[in-house]
């Protein structure tokens, strides 16, 4: 069960915590030597900046390996989405040898600063031992984490999790709710893709995750109904439409 609502944020599986650097074409020669610049004396937002536009190759040739070197910058000082790119580099080899161990440091590391993404790749590697020793209750954890965010691939293993009966108590039940929370959270942003107002996007909010972090049945009863009010009065928002 979720709450659709409107606003202008990025969609719940939008993965960064910070911004992405700016298109092609979209500054001068002046203002690109103004982000160099400021990355060499240590803005983390220019280190980003600059490693974003190493790596697809923007108002400078694409050099995968000054890429790294500027999310690693970046990274060390706290740059959230500076640190799940590093992750992506060391987990693929890119720019950097390959090593799922620093993947899953720098993963962890942007997780642990709420990074969306992060949060469900941490839970990935815990899952199947990539990088670091298998631990399937901490997988358990942060994939319920990251689905009560919206995330559909961890609702998703989560749901396998509740079926499977690791990392948590067997519930098929739960795991039926999930697969199909999972199902309404695309539905719903396929739905949001297709909307001709660009500036609109829809919000999902996950309210009720009984059992345990199970998604609510759809077919609503009045006591159901009556419950939800609760909860979004409890979440600051105004009781509307429920889908």
């Amino acid at each position: 069960l979720f709450w659709i609502g409107e606003h202008n944020a990025p969609s719940s599986q939008m993965t960064g915590v910070e911004g992405d650097a700016k298109k092609p074409g979209d500054l001068s020669s002046a203002s690109f030597q103004h982000i160099r610049d400021a990355a060499k004396i240590g803005d983390r937002e220019a280190q980003f900046d600059l490693a974003m536009r190493y790596a697809a190759g923007e108002w400078v040739p694409k050099d995968e390996l000054a890429a790294a070197d500027w999310f690693e910058k970046a990274a060390l000082q706290g740059h959230g989405e500076a640190q799940y790119r590093l992750g992506l580099f060391y987990e693929a080899g890119r720019g950097v040898s390959q090593n799922q161990f620093e993947a899953f440091f720098w993963f962890q590391s942007a997780a642990e600063q709420g990074h969306l993404q992060a949060v469900f790749k941490t839970a990935d590697a815990y899952a199947d031992g990539i990088g670091i020793g298998p631990d399937v209750e901490k997988a358990a954890t942060l994939f319920g984490e990251a689905a009560e965010r919206g995330h559909v691939d961890a609702m998703r293993r989560l749901a396998d999790l509740y079926e499977q009966g690791k990392g948590l108590a067997k519930d098929l039940e739960a795991a039926r709710l999930w697969n199909a929370a999972a199902e309404e959270v695309t539905a719903a942003e396929d739905a949001a893709a297709r909307n001709t107002d660009a500036s609109k996007d829809a919000q999902i909010v996950l309210l009720d995750k009984a059992p345990a972090r199970a998604a609510p049945e759809a077919a609503l009863t009045p006591e159901a109904l009556e419950k939800i009010e609760t909860l979004l009065a409890d979440l600051g928002f105004a009781p509307g439409a429920v889908d």
